[in-house]
């Protein structure tokens, strides 16, 4: 296990030296080399090459749900694509991953199983940014470093501690204010949106919905798809499952905006 004594100022500053960005990265590596890179970093009190310690211990909460089978997905073959180009230093990875029921005391129990009998050196959030608030307390309370994938605005609002960690891609409200701006300059100003209805893309949908009145533009219609995900996804089918949804899209449409979880908006 990695020594815990390494400092937050040394992490915060390597990321201000750009480390880690949001720019250029998409979700599939959104943990991977990055920030692999940054925890492997060896103490001073070591004098082991990576070569000679144990593998890096990432642990990750998988959900009972889509989302949590796609984090899983993304997370394992960003860790296996590391790996095979000698991992980190020459220092492999390992992912520990542990079923999350989404209850907050549940999310206590994880965080203290990893960072004690499971032994892992950091923690990867999934996707959804309820289940991520739940575990940033506990984070500080076992001390150990929680990274999250979860698409919200919690570190600027001051709802996270020094153990909780964002790349800058997932400041999602601050992206829809940038996105927004390209689609009503570019794209055009009538706008249908596709999504499953759950509690993030309703907050997704508030935000895109003052944006888009603020430069001008206006949702013609809104298309609930969330029948169409209650099956596994299957690439051969899913275009099936979204195509009856089409004949609902407003004829005067000129962007289709959508919110799904996944692989679901690659096979849109």
């Amino acid at each position: 296990m990695l020594e815990q004594t390494y400092a937050r100022r040394l992490l915060l500053k390597m990321l201000g030296k750009g480390i880690v960005t949001g720019t250029a990265m998409a979700h599939l590596p959104i943990i991977g080399l990055p920030i692999a890179k940054l925890m492997a970093q060896e103490t001073n009190s070591t004098k082991a090459t990576a070569k000679n310690l144990p593998p890096i211990r990432i642990g990750h909460y998988v959900s009972n749900d889509d989302n949590g089978k796609w984090s899983q997905w993304m997370v394992q073959k960003t860790i296996n694509a590391i790996n095979q180009t000698n991992g980190v230093s020459g220092r492999k990875l390992k992912l520990v991953t542990q079923s999350f029921n989404g209850k907050k005391a549940q999310a206590e129990t994880l965080m203290k199983n990893f960072a004690g009998k499971l032994k892992c050196d950091l923690v990867i959030s999934g996707f959804d940014i309820q289940h991520a608030e739940y575990f940033m307390p506990a984070a500080e309370q076992v001390k150990l470093p929680f990274f999250s994938c979860a698409g919200s605005d919690f570190l600027v609002a001051g709802k996270a501690n020094r153990y909780v960690f964002q790349l800058a891609i997932n400041d999602e409200y601050t992206q829809i204010a940038s996105m927004v701006r390209f689609i009503t300059q570019r794209l055009g100003r009538k706008v249908t949106v596709m999504f499953a209805d759950n509690a993030d893309n309703r907050r997704h949908i508030l935000s895109l919905n003052k944006n888009l009145a603020d430069n001008g533009a206006q949702i013609l219609q809104y298309i609930d798809i969330s029948t169409a995900l209650k099956k596994p996804l299957d690439a051969t089918k899913s275009s099936k499952l979204f195509a009856k949804h089409f004949h609902r899209i407003p004829i005067d449409t000129q962007v289709i905006y959508y919110l799904l979880p996944g692989n679901y908006g690659v096979e849109l």
